[in-house]
Parts: structure tokens; sequence; C-alpha cells
């Protein structure tokens, strides 16, 4: 019978585990344990790639706001080189763009005009075979029900 005080009391081991004693056994296991831990922090530790990226490029951003601070002697003055930086950025990229988007717009027209026969080919050859192999079934369809309609003779 146990006593009132051995109900909270940690229950003693049935019996000790077999320990290895042959250092190859041992060296397995520690190595085994090691690559356990690595794989669990590994996982612990993920991180995704856009997060990543967003990081970085805000490091960069700041790296390059101290650079300037440091060159034009306060981050006052430095702030005012980018900004004045990002204004003429943003004044050649609007022209630019608007370029790029009028000399797509032919060159979309022109690839769809090359690839609309092809297209029409395409859907003729894939209606034909639709039409035959519909024909091949309605036919094997009828035959079939003909053959069924029939007594056995």
């Amino acid at each position: 019978m146990t006593s009132f005080w051995d109900r909270w009391r940690a229950p003693r081991p049935a019996a000790a585990a077999a320990v290895a004693t042959n250092p190859g056994e041992i060296r397995a296991k520690i190595n085994q344990a090691y690559d356990k831990g690595r794989h669990d922090e590994a996982r612990r530790h993920r991180s995704h790639p856009i997060i990543t990226l967003a990081l970085v490029l805000i490091a960069a951003v700041g790296a390059v706001v101290v650079f300037y601070a440091v060159r034009e002697g306060s981050f006052s003055r430095g702030g005012a080189v980018v900004d004045n930086k990002l204004a003429v950025a943003a004044s050649s990229a609007g022209p630019a763009i608007a370029n790029a988007a009028a000399t797509a717009g032919p060159k979309i027209e022109q690839a769809a005009e090359t690839a609309g026969p092809r297209i029409e080919q395409a859907a003729a050859k894939a209606g034909a075979v639709i039409k035959t192999d519909g024909q091949a079934a309605a036919d094997k369809t009828k035959a079939l029900a003909d053959k069924a309609a029939k007594p056995n003779s």
C-alpha cells in the first residue's frame, strides 16, 4: 500500500535503460541528436522570401540615406540630395513609360494579326476532329441500339 505522500512524488524508473559503451554507437547517437536539433531549429526559424527581400531593400535605402548624410554633413542636406535624385528619376521615368506603352500597342496588334489565322486553323481542325468523333460515336450508339432492339434469332 502506498502512503499519502507517495502520491505526489516523482515515479521511480522501473529499470535503467541500457547505456551504450561502444564509442562508435555513442558517436552515432550524438551525431543523430545533433542533426535532429539542427533540423528542428531550421524548421523553427524559417523565413519568407518576400519578407527577406523587403528587409534587404529597406536596409539598402537606409544605407544610401546614411551615405548621403555622411557625405553632405547632415541628414537634412543628405535628405535633400536624395529627394532631388528621386525627383529627377521620376521626371525621366514618366516619358520612358509612356514611350514603352506607345510602342507596345502596335506590337501587340501585330502579334494578334499573325496569330489569328493560326488560331482559326487550329479551331477548324479541332472542330473537324470533334465532328468525326461525334459522328462515329453516334453511329456506334445507333448500331448498339439496333442490336439490342432485335430479338435473338
